[in-house]
């Protein structure tokens, strides 16, 4: 089993992330538009340079819950992120919903 690394809630926009710190934002971003596809909170559960330990905890996440789960390249990590929520709290009450569900696997 693959350790899983420390939480990251990100906003998605366009496809580049922004707003990113250790289990939640620091820096205010603003609320997306729920009618906007290209606006998304996600919840980052790993972060390797090894594609396929990062492919494996994908699987993992997959297995446990019914979100999206995507594993994104950047810079010379791949990212394990879940999910595409409307705001930054249900992002957060997600990240609670995973810690309980996979306790000490979770930062």
């Amino acid at each position: 089993m693959v350790p899983i690394r420390p939480l990251v809630i990100t906003l998605i926009a366009g496809g580049l992330a922004s707003g990113c710190a250790p289990r939640a934002p620091v820096l205010p971003t603003p609320e997306p538009d729920p009618g906007s596809p290209e606006l998304a909170w996600t919840v980052e559960v790993h972060s390797d340079a090894d594609a396929v330990r990062a492919d494996e905890v994908a699987s993992e996440i997959r297995a446990r819950f019914d979100e999206p789960v995507r594993v994104e390249k950047a810079g010379g990590s791949y990212h394990v992120r879940i999910g595409a929520f409307r705001t930054e709290k249900e992002a957060g009450d997600f990240l609670d919903i995973v810690r309980e569900v996979m306790p000490g696997r979770i930062g």
